[in-house]
């Protein structure tokens, strides 16, 4: 078998090569990565008792992350409703409006301004947009009128 299969007792790779040694794995059923790691093997031996890096962490802040910070807290209700749908989602449409008007060589200092108020009335015009065709789409069913007279019920 595979000896142990506690991670303390060698990694990874050295169990799956055991299992090649057995006769348990063929070579044509070896994981993809086998083949990579047996190329380029690690400068140190990846063990569960090895200390972990100590060099800080630095935080990566990209330049969309500021805008996608005031949008959010501007429009704290635009959540993302369906994530498997392929629509861009409000915030990706609020940054892409930015970039258009980034890009007409608007002040920086009021871009984010000018670009609110044009998401802004988007926003209203999707929202009357949709109310109005809720309402079209619901048609009240109509009711059909029936002959029955009591009598011929009455008299089965």
């Amino acid at each position: 078998m595979a000896q142990s299969r506690l991670e303390k007792i060698g990694t990874i790779f050295m169990r799956v090569q055991n299992l090649v040694k057995g006769g348990v794995l063929k070579k044509d059923e070896l994981p993809i990565w086998y083949a990579v790691y047996e190329a380029f093997p690690p400068k140190y031996e990846p063990r569960f008792d090895r200390p972990g890096s100590i060099a800080p962490l630095s935080n990566i802040y990209y330049t969309e992350d500021l805008i996608r910070a005031k949008f959010y807290k501007d429009f704290p209700g635009l959540t993302n409703p369906a994530l498997s749908s392929n629509e861009p989602t409000k915030c990706q449409q609020f940054i892409e409006e930015y970039r258009k008007l980034e890009k007409e060589g608007i002040p920086e200092n009021e871009i984010y301004d000018k670009t609110r108020e044009i998401f802004s009335s988007k926003l209203e015009t999707d929202r009357e947009r949709t109310t109005s065709t809720r309402f079209e789409e619901v048609k009240p069913a109509r009711k059909q009128k029936r002959a029955i007279n009591i009598l011929d019920l009455m008299k089965e």
